[in-house]
């Protein structure tokens, strides 16, 4: 009966080339850059509806 020591690779901590974003290094800087030109986005409204009121 042989044993196999080698470890069974379950691909879980591998990241593959598919999965990454095309411009940032990782999904979550997308989704820090798109929380906060959001945020911009929402205090340049406020601003222009208090300026042209």
């Amino acid at each position: 009966m042989a044993v196999n020591s080698k470890p069974v690779d379950d691909g879980v901590n591998e990241v593959d080339s598919d999965d990454l974003p095309p411009v940032l290094s990782s999904w979550n800087q997308i989704y820090a850059v798109v929380l906060i030109l959001h945020a911009i986005i929402i205090l340049l409204f406020y601003l222009f509806t208090h300026a042209y009121a």
